[in-house]
């Protein structure tokens, strides 16, 4: 009779979820990986909310879905991977995105973007109609998650890589029936002609010696086009600036995300390239001041004497 080994013994014994994500938590740590991508795999794997979670962590975990997480988890460790890219999906503002290694995986942070633009919506200083630009849309997030929230927006996405716009488009004809209108291109080259009620963008703005700061993972398998930028990180705000006034209503909005050390200097020279505007920061929930947000210019006129 053949014995099994320890290995086939311990995915033969019942297991529960609870204890089949501590045992992944404990393998991720041991490798350097943070040890909470045990329960998010899980979670998309199962495409569990929190209370669904809750609900069915002490039952035992079926043999083929342990198989298949474990599986998964390994691929993490052994070949550096986001997780994402493991099961092909991240989640942003509550919708599930496709991603693949041409994307940049939407960042919770890049949420606080969206919601500025939806808050000036709602207090009816940017139209429900209005006519909104993303460069760089990457899988589509900002883009899509906008004319989610709000269908009435005419929106127009653009992107140097056409791999990532393949992408994007894929997400847009399952969340928003391919109701965006999509361009391939470097930053405003796609819509020379077009003006803009609202302009917004997450661009690259990693300075290159800012790699101490990230992930294994992420340098390894995340597009380098979107996540550096030269001059410090600045190069393409500097950019968008030389061509924001040609594409920008009056009356228009602009919102950007920015670095973690970058706001000030980012927010200062927006202020002197528009001084009929006021430009503001908004900070994440990690108190980071992370969007640059830009108002329509100033209507006072001086009154002649």
């Amino acid at each position: 009779m053949k014995h099994k080994s320890n290995e086939e013994q311990r995915k033969s014994e019942p297991c529960t979820y609870q204890a089949v994500v501590h045992q992944a938590s404990a393998f991720l740590a041991a490798a350097g990986r943070d040890e909470e991508i045990a329960e998010y795999l899980l979670l998309d794997q199962q495409h569990w909310n929190l209370t669904e979670w809750i609900t069915h962590q002490r039952q035992v975990m079926p043999p083929i879905e342990r198989e298949h997480y474990e599986t998964m988890i390994a691929r993490i460790v052994d070949e550096m991977l986001p997780y994402q890219y493991v099961t092909g999906r991240a989640w942003f503002y509550r919708y599930s995105f496709q991603v693949n290694e041409a994307t940049l995986i939407p960042r919770s942070e890049t949420e606080e973007l969206v919601r500025a633009v939806l808050e000036q919506i709602d207090t009816g200083t940017i139209p429900k109609t209005a006519r909104v630009l993303d460069i760089g849309t990457g899988s589509g997030a900002i883009a899509i998650t906008l004319k989610k929230e709000c269908p009435t927006l005419s929106v127009v996405a653009t992107d140097i890589s056409s791999k990532a716009l393949d992408v994007a488009k894929q997400n847009a004809e399952r969340l928003v029936d391919g109701a965006i209108d999509f361009r391939c291109g470097d930053l405003f080259a796609p819509v020379s002609k077009d003006v803009f009620d609202v302009i917004v963008t997450n661009p690259p703005y990693i300075a290159l010696d800012e790699r101490e700061y990230m992930g294994v993972d992420v340098l390894k398998h995340e597009p380098k086009q979107a996540l550096f930028a030269d001059e410090e990180g600045y190069a393409i705000y500097w950019r968008l600036l030389q061509e924001m006034s040609e594409h920008l209503k009056p009356t228009g909005w602009s919102f950007a995300e920015c670095g973690f050390r970058q706001g000030k200097t980012i927010q200062s020279r927006f202020q002197q390239s528009f001084p009929k505007r006021s430009v503001e920061l908004i900070k994440d929930y990690a108190g980071i001041e992370r969007i640059v947000v830009m108002s329509a210019e100033s209507q006072t006129d001086e009154v002649e004497e």
